[in-house]
């Protein structure tokens, strides 16, 4: 029985890369795995269910600086990995790569880097990009969400790393029935912060609602950003047909409510919103932002791409979307469940564990 361990930032965040850590966590208990994961600082309990047969733990029970504890988590990350004979190690996050490189020298531990953000993106920190070149020269393995993530990575590193493409698996419960009788209803989920985008949603959405006084828009989801994007509906004269909604663990509630899934976002790596609305039967409208919706939707079968950032066009997305016909919104429903059985956790597993 090989042991492995999921290296986290923090565990008892409601985030899409923790939910798919866990989720990938589980299943590989079922697969003859001994499973650890530890968090690098946590303030509570994980989150999101864990089997368990799954060692848990938390180098560090507050937060704290990163730069500051760099030295003593590393060495603490060491002692850890050799107590428990860890086999496999994967950075759930390429920034902890700052940490794992230097704790598994000289150890027979396989080192796997899981990228879950996209090459372009750094938010602002060059200790992101420096964990990147590091780990495409010295992980073993550098594990991407998209194919054209492992393009970024191939063209912009000096890579000795196995570099693999392996997207995130549907992580909520799939419907017995989807809800022929939907609302006039468009949603968007995601946490509130500028990367959503949701500032531009916000303007999209004006004539969609000046036109359409019957449908609403319901963004769900917790972030920085809340207050001012209250503020920006009142500025345009929106709040009536917006609603905000807390982040919830019940999100298929919405999704069988919802007639559509729109997304804003400015930048991904790939976005599990998308994939489980379309398996919930949602059509898509959505920024084609780098990376993931142009390797989820299938551009006017299950959904609509347009250009990120345009928000011209999101409007006419949006209005197209509404004017649609029953009989023809049921064929791309249909199509959307189809495509979405790509994502089914069998199939993501399998890749994993080829890999592992």
């Amino acid at each position: 029985m090989k042991n492995i361990c999921f290296f986290v930032g923090d565990l008892s965040n409601s985030g899409g890369t923790e939910r798919v850590s866990s989720v990938i966590a589980n299943d590989l208990c079922q697969y003859g795995y001994n499973v650890h994961m530890l968090s690098l600082q946590s303030c509570g309990k994980p989150f999101f269910e864990l089997s368990s047969s799954i060692t848990y733990n938390s180098l560090f029970s507050t937060v704290g600086s990163g730069l500051v504890r760099l030295p003593f988590a590393i060495n603490m990350l060491r002692s850890y990995l050799k107590r428990h004979n860890i086999d496999i190690l994967v950075d759930v996050e390429s920034m902890l790569a700052l940490y794992a490189l230097p704790a598994t020298l000289g150890l027979n531990i396989r080192h796997v880097c899981w990228e879950h953000f996209n090459f372009t993106v750094d938010l602002g920190k060059p200790t992101r990009r420096l964990a990147r070149r590091l780990a495409a020269r010295f992980a073993d393995h550098v594990v991407t969400l998209t194919e054209r993530d492992r393009e970024l990575w191939l063209a912009n590193t000096t890579c000795k790393a196995d570099i693999r493409a392996i997207a995130n698996p549907i992580t909520i419960a799939l419907p017995q029935a989807i809800n022929p009788d939907k609302s006039k209803l468009f949603l968007a989920v995601g946490r509130l912060t500028y990367q959503k985008g949701f500032d531009s949603l916000l303007h999209s959405w004006v004539k969609v609602a000046l036109l359409n006084t019957d449908w609403r828009l319901r963004i769900v989801g917790d972030g920085e950003d809340k207050l001012m994007l209250e503020q920006l509906c009142l500025d345009l004269n929106i709040v009536d047909s917006v609603e905000f909604v807390s982040k919830t663990n019940d999100i298929s509630f919405h999704y069988q409510q919802a007639a559509y899934f729109v997304m804003s976002s400015r930048f991904e790596g790939l976005p599990l919103v998308l994939i489980e609305a379309q398996a919930y039967g949602l059509p898509i409208i959505s920024f084609d932002c780098d990376t993931g919706p142009s390797e989820i939707i299938i551009n006017n079968e299950t959904g609509w791409l347009c250009e990120t950032g345009d928000i011209k066009t999101l409007t006419k997305k949006l209005l197209k979307a509404i004017e649609i016909p029953k009989s023809e919104y049921k064929i791309i429903s249909k199509a959307s469940v189809e495509n979405a059985k790509r994502f089914l956790p069998k199939a993501i597993i399998d890749s994993w564990l080829k890999l592992l």
